[in-house]
């Protein structure tokens, strides 16, 4: 807490530092495990076509891919992972206590930032900017 800036009532400072430490966490990881997800997908998929007369071959091709496009999402920067206060305050704890955690925020942030502008590309070319809002079932006559 910063001089001058008080809690709302009935929170404690160590609430709002917890539901701060969860915020930061949680959606990472979330997008983090949807763009895997994806980037299997992508690379079985991507075997199908590059294996398509040597179809014993698809499983260590899709492995490869997946390897590869995991590691290619590593070598985008972050500006959350960049920052000082991450990198002197957060870092070094959240390391510390749970470094497979650790791994996976790291990743899935840079992943997100790597991943972005192939996601925007998609949404824009082959989904045709379709909105993901909420379905109005009177409109599908229900």
């Amino acid at each position: 807490m910063t001089a001058g800036h008080t809690p709302a009532a009935g929170i404690q400072p160590a609430q709002v530092e917890d539901n701060a430490y969860r915020n930061l966490i949680v959606a990472p990881l979330v997008i983090g495990l949807s763009l895997f997800f994806a980037l299997v997908n992508l690379s079985v998929a991507a075997s199908f076509v590059v294996c398509a007369h040597k179809p014993r071959w698809r499983p260590w091709v899709a492995v490869v891919l997946v390897l590869l496009l995991v590691e290619v999402s590593m070598l985008s920067g972050n500006a959350l992972l960049d920052a000082e206060g991450y990198r002197s305050a957060l870092r070094p704890g959240l390391w510390e206590q749970a470094p497979v955690l650790a791994a996976m925020v790291e990743w899935s942030a840079r992943a997100a930032t790597c991943w972005a502008p192939v996601s925007q590309w998609v949404h824009e070319h082959l989904m045709f900017g379709y909105g993901f809002g909420p379905i109005h079932l009177a409109r599908w006559g229900a």
